[in-house]
């Protein structure tokens, strides 16, 4: 394949609750080939382009009760599927260095925002990866076993970024 690939998302303004979807455009023989990967209901967002398809956060639930999970997009298959149909949010997939799986900010049962591994192997169970980060909005990884956060409620601006980072033991230290 030789041709470009990119994700858009949309925001759809007229519904009463954000909606938003992802698009995948192709450039190919120069000419821009567009497909929704997402439906035009609920929010889809977040997207993050790997090799094999597109990562996102989507709305998951039912009219009375919605959260988000994590969703891929598979290239080959041209299929969607949920990956983590928790009863819990999850959003900001990023490729965890470590380990084979995605790192995620999950909203727990009490509110609290944490950083969460999500490993692709789905015999493994999900796990928190450090205890004493909260608030956690969103991260990226380092390439030199590093990370930085944007953690919430302190200053507006308020980022953290953590050197030497270890993959995280069973218990998150």
């Amino acid at each position: 394949m030789n041709y470009l690939t990119c994700c858009v998302t949309a925001l759809l303004l007229p519904l009463s609750v954000n909606a938003s979807q992802i698009f995948l455009a192709k450039a190919k023989d120069n000419v821009l080939q567009v497909t929704a990967i997402t439906s035009d209901i609920g929010y889809h967002n977040q997207p993050l382009i790997a090799a094999n398809g597109v990562y996102f956060t989507g709305e998951a639930g039912n009219e009375k009760n919605t959260q988000t999970d994590l969703f891929f997009y598979d290239f080959q298959s041209q299929q969607t599927r949920n990956l983590t149909n928790s009863s819990v949010s999850e959003f900001s997939p990023t490729l965890y260095p470590y380990d084979a799986g995605l790192s995620s900010v999950v909203v727990e049962p009490d509110g609290t925002q944490r950083l969460w591994f999500y490993p692709f192997d789905t015999s493994k169970k999900p796990q928190r990866l450090y205890d004493d980060l909260k608030p956690v909005g969103y991260h990226a990884w380092g390439a030199k076993d590093d990370m930085i956060l944007f953690m919430l409620g302190e200053s507006p601006l308020s980022l953290l970024q953590r050197q030497s980072i270890n993959a995280p033991t069973k218990n998150g230290q």
